[in-house]
């Protein structure tokens, strides 16, 4: 291809949930390519087959509330739906579905044919005056005005599976020779941190009979508030392990990566390796649960497993099960370790601070989750596009919404461990949940041009009743009869959380 030189706006690397959020959201604003290394890499769930859950679900609503594609493609790739914290108020209570891997996969590869999209590779970053040059492996050069990084966990990533180590393959390698160039170049400072993933097993051997049945939640409501109505419904399954296991794991754990010392980086206490649990406590009994993988896949997800153990003493603790006393291991569980940059490094917009025009997202951040990547991905394309054009960046307020507070601890000097949204993390907790999501995040959604004009029509109306709420003093004046709106209304409790929060604004 020579030395032939594109220019754009803004340019994504990467096309996991962050990338294809980030062009998604920028394609709204400006002139964008996405560069794209493998068509299998295209919104690939590379851990568990599963969106939402505790926190991460009122964090899927507030970007499906910005226009952001997350919430709808776990919508129509469902498979299992369920509904998490019943038992407790409703401000916790999230939403959790399983999609089928390769449905979610193909919905994403259609999102990438409205997009303009580079099939190559980023080997270097070079930050000009006021443009930025990315060199490509066929010999293409990029110029643009701004760049969203978004390379996800495959920064000098390495795997473990007990003393055995392995380089990540060479399809990622020069990918992450461009983050390792960005990082010497500029000083930028990064760190190690780790992650766990579980077995996969062959359905047709696990013995279900031993296990407890978990069926979706009726009725069927999704991210994007509708009714679904998938018929090809699957369960899933709940199972704990016993004494033996227990000894097992308690006279192996010696073993792990992590405690022969070969993986050093921070890990998260959510994705902690079971060996580990085993040695910081007691239980004896731990809860596993079988996921499936989708409609035609033969492997499930043993979710609570995770483990970078050797081979063998994998295969005997999970015949110590009743359920798995023939079970056939189609893929061993593994440890990860790969580079993040330091928190603090990027500001509340995810920018650099040392380099700007260069917006970061994803797990290279130090997040964990595809929540939280695609999260991040969508404001890091926002204020990319923003930035392009010469225009104020967003930051958002850490008490009026998940997205804030995310983006908020993500800002923040002395992040030791993957982050995890969750709502300990904030006070205003009660007043930030799924079904006020579209009312928080509405004018963001309305200033950054990224919701249909179908919902802008519906919504205007309704914008203009809460303008008119949030004029000064306001909160002494509300005629709740002038607008026909009980004293109990969402927009009355709305314009209540709003004063709340003008109180501690960051």
């Amino acid at each position: 291809m020579g030395n032939k030189i594109n220019m754009y706006d803004v340019v994504v690397i990467g096309c996991g949930h962050a990338g294809i959020e980030a062009a998604n959201a920028a394609d709204k604003l400006a002139k964008i390519a996405i560069v794209v290394v493998d068509q299998n890499d295209v919104g690939r769930l590379a851990c568990n087959p599963s969106i939402g859950g505790l926190t991460k679900s009122q964090l899927v609503c507030e970007l499906t509330s910005l226009g952001g594609v997350m919430g709808e493609l776990a919508d129509k790739s469902a498979t299992h739906i369920d509904i998490l914290n019943t038992s407790k108020g409703r401000a916790v209570r999230s939403l959790r579905i399983q999609v089928d891997r390769k449905t979610y996969h193909n919905l994403s590869l259609e999102i990438l044919k409205k997009l303009s999209v580079i099939y190559d590779e980023v080997v270097d970053i070079i930050h000009l005056t006021d443009k930025i040059l990315l060199k490509l492996a066929s010999g293409s050069e990029l110029l643009t005005k701004a760049v969203v990084v978004a390379t996800g966990t495959f920064g000098r990533a390495t795997c473990h599976i007990g003393k055995c180590v392995v380089p990540v393959g060479s399809p990622f390698t020069k990918r992450q020779n461009c983050i390792l160039n960005l990082f010497k170049k500029y000083g930028v400072r990064y760190k190690r941190f780790r992650t766990s993933t579980p077995p996969r097993l062959i359905k047709n051997s696990i013995n279900l009979k031993y296990t407890c049945p978990m069926p979706s939640m009726v009725p069927l409501y999704g991210f994007s508030r509708k009714l679904t109505s998938f018929i090809n419904r699957l369960y899933c399954f709940s199972l704990h392990t016993n004494e033996e296991t227990y000894r097992i794991l308690k006279d192996n754990a010696i073993y792990s990566s992590t405690q022969m010392g070969i993986s050093l980086g921070a890990g998260s206490k959510h994705c902690a390796p079971i060996e580990s649990r085993i040695i910081n406590s007691n239980r004896k009994y731990q809860r596993l649960i079988i996921e499936p993988e989708g409609f035609d896949e033969e492997t499930v997800y043993l979710n609570g497993a995770f483990t970078s153990l050797p081979v063998e003493v994998q295969i005997e603790m999970l015949r110590t099960i009743p359920a798995f006393k023939n079970v056939q291991i189609a893929k061993f569980g593994y440890g990860v370790e790969y580079d993040v940059i330091c928190s603090g490094e990027v500001d509340a917009s995810l920018q650099l601070r040392n380099i700007p025009g260069i917006f970061m997202a994803g797990q290279i951040c130090g997040s964990t989750g595809y929540e939280e990547a695609a999260a991040q991905g969508w404001l890091a394309g926002v204020n990319a596009a923003m930035y392009s054009k010469s225009l104020p960046v967003y930051k958002l307020n850490k008490l009026y919404s998940y997205f804030g507070l995310l983006m908020h601890d993500l800002s923040r000097r002395g992040l030791r461990t993957p982050y995890r949204i969750s709502s300990a993390r904030t006070p205003t907790r009660n007043k930030l949940r799924q079904r006020n999501a579209i009312l928080r995040m509405l004018p963001l959604a309305l200033a950054t041009t990224s919701t249909k004009e179908r919902k802008q029509v519906i919504w205007a109306d309704f914008v203009k009743k809460f303008k008119i709420l949030m004029e000064p003093n306001a909160k002494y004046k509300i005629d709740s009869s002038k607008f026909k709106l009980n004293s109990d209304h969402k927009l009355i409790k709305l314009v209540q959380m709003y004063n709340t929060c003008n109180k501690y604004k960051c």
